[in-house]
């Protein structure tokens, strides 16, 4: 035997292979079970019920280990075909077509994820609408204190304390304040930051 386990070696385990798969065609071609290849069957039905059955009760279920060790196969196969696809330049998901400029997906897969989300979220509520009608906080949905604005008083202040911590490293405060004032009238502090003046200013101003 030049390979390790089974009943056959690598020259007859092809040839019983294409056996099997001739006579396969055989049965589909002739609406026959593919199974034992004896009873007829109609439609898209390619096994018949006896077989169905018998495949059913042999099928034993799986262990929590051999259902753990599974899954993990199928995600690393599934990252490896991803990574292939994307180096190759062809849609992620379907594998047959060229993926459009910029993105992963060529333009039908694209489609159909859109159509299946817009399907998908049709019947939700919008959340952000909701808490905005009821005067909810934007963020964690309770009821907002003040009579004007979009946040409670506890998230107001972590907002604060955000742009705080992050005016100096980056804009995410910005993002904050256009939800804390957006829409909304305040009145500006009187109290302006006087700037001095150098002597070079007072010399343009002469």
């Amino acid at each position: 035997m030049d390979r390790n386990g089974g009943y056959y070696c690598s020259e007859c385990l092809k040839k019983v292979r294409e056996y099997r798969k001739e006579n396969r065609r055989f049965f589909l071609e002739n609406h026959l079970c593919t199974e034992c290849g004896k009873v007829q069957v109609f439609g898209n039905e390619h096994q018949c019920p006896e077989c169905r059955a018998k495949r059913r009760n042999n099928r034993k279920p799986l262990t929590d280990q051999q259902r753990t060790a599974h899954n993990e196969n199928m995600r690393n196969h599934q990252k490896t075909l991803y990574q292939q696809r994307s180096e190759q330049g062809i849609c992620t998901r379907c594998g047959k077509r060229k993926a459009i400029p910029g993105k992963k997906k060529c333009g039908i897969c694209l489609q159909k994820d859109a159509e299946f989300h817009k399907k998908k979220n049709m019947n939700k509520p919008n959340i952000r609408e909701y808490r905005e009608s009821n005067h909810l906080c934007y963020y964690c949905g309770n009821p907002i204190e003040s009579e004007s604005g979009k946040l409670c008083n506890k998230c107001l202040e972590k907002c604060r304390e955000n742009g705080y911590k992050s005016m100096n490293a980056n804009d995410n405060w910005k993002q904050d304040n256009r939800i804390v004032f957006r829409g909304e009238n305040h009145e500006r502090n009187d109290n302006h930051i006087t700037v001095p003046r150098s002597s070079q200013d007072d010399n343009r101003i002469n």
